[in-house]
């Protein structure tokens, strides 16, 4: 077996051990793996020259969606401490009936504002995948430019060559010298081929980032926007259910009232009618344009 093959399936089985040992740990434990992961990139005499800055970008990349994922697992047990927290009985010496009354609508509020929250964590958890959506067009530019790779040291090598003939300083008419003005000749020649024939790949490499670029972003903003407007759909109705639990001296808030259960009902049923009717095109959020003006910029005193 030769020394390439026995150190890929080496790092296959490295690979292997390492999703075993990491599974179900959650992605604190995967965020540190992905900083190794960087320090790798960018280290790693195997990297290409040409890919390393895209690949600790992905690597980058990767961690930020990370973030946002761990971010939403942690609002998920923040919402059920907050459930079991909200709906324990009032403590006193003389327990009764009267006490855990006047509880009725604290408890009610509460079971509607830990969904909230975990509604929240969920809208977390799909922009960061969204993020990696956006992370994977990205690495299509990676896919792409590794195919130009051997091109370019083919190319790299013919230049070096040339460059180290070009070294020699051999007695003008000697046979050296002949030979080595033949071999310049030829090497050009090979290198103008090579430049003539790899320049609309090239070419390509440029039209590709810059596609790839734009719909990375594209598909970044369109989901900043969607979990930017339904958390504010979600802020007002919260503000509204808290209306029901102003804080009142005597026990229960008149404004909870006999139909308090009925009004939260009501309102934790609107917010999920309007976060699951939420489209780009219905969103109350026109998009921008510089107008008959242009951008203005605002002048500033650097002196």
């Amino acid at each position: 077996m030769s020394k390439d093959k026995e150190s890929g399936r080496f790092g296959g089985l490295l690979h292997g051990l390492r999703d075993k040992v990491t599974q179900g740990l959650g992605p604190g434990v995967e965020a540190v793996h992905q900083s190794l992961r960087q320090s790798y990139a960018a280290y790693n005499p195997a990297q290409s020259q040409y890919t390393l800055k895209l690949a600790v970008l992905l690597s980058q990349m990767r961690s930020l969606s990370l973030s946002h994922t761990s971010t939403a697992d942690a609002g998920k047990k923040f919402s059920k401490s907050f459930f079991i927290f909200s709906q324990q009985p009032a403590l006193s010496n003389n327990l009764d009936n009267l006490a855990n009354d006047n509880l009725q609508d604290y408890k009610d509020i509460c079971d509607r504002l830990s969904f909230f929250v975990f509604q929240s964590a969920m809208l977390e958890g799909e922009y960061a995948k969204k993020l990696e959506s956006s992370r994977t067009v990205l690495k299509e530019i990676r896919n792409f430019e590794e195919n130009l790779i051997p091109r370019r040291d083919k190319r790299e090598a013919l230049k070096k060559e040339i460059t180290k003939i070009e070294g020699y300083k051999p007695e003008s008419g000697s046979s050296s010298a002949k030979r080595y003005a033949q071999q310049l000749a030829q090497l050009r020649g090979e290198l103008q081929a090579l430049n003539e024939a790899d320049a609309p790949y090239e070419d390509s490499m440029a039209s590709v980032k810059r596609q790839k670029v734009h719909d990375s972003f594209l598909q970044q903003f369109e989901a900043m926007k969607e979990y930017g407007e339904k958390l504010a759909i979600m802020s007002e109705y919260g503000k509204l259910l808290l209306q029901g639990m102003d804080v009142k001296e005597g026990g229960r808030d008149k404004s909870y009232g006999e139909d308090g259960l009925d009004r939260t009902k009501l309102i934790r049923g609107l917010v999920q009618e309007e976060l699951e009717g939420w489209t780009a095109a219905n969103s109350e959020i026109q998009s921008r344009t510089l107008g008959a003006k242009g951008l203005r910029r605002r002048e500033t005193d650097t002196r």
